[in-house]
């Protein structure tokens, strides 16, 4: 699907796509935009994947590593640490 609309993209259609999938979407998205009730961050998966874009879009802190070359957010809460 990420693909398709990769395609899509690269032939000048704009695309818009809602998700909490963040790292999902962060390797296969150029732009990325994080809202809560406005505009919270909008640029790259590394401009707009940091712990306090995440935290004001969210509520939460989340921790973001780095895998590759690309952020991977990471619930500590949940996983007891």
């Amino acid at each position: 699907m990420l693909h398709l609309l990769g395609d899509l993209h690269d032939e000048g259609m704009a695309i818009v796509l809602t998700t909490h999938d963040l790292n999902g979407m962060a390797a296969h998205l150029p732009h990325l935009m994080c809202i809560n009730r406005h505009v919270v961050a909008v640029g790259t998966p590394e401009q707009v994947i940091t712990p306090a874009v995440l935290e004001e879009t969210f509520g939460a802190q989340l921790e973001v590593l780095q895998h590759l070359g690309m952020p991977v957010v990471v619930d500590t809460a949940r996983l007891g640490t």
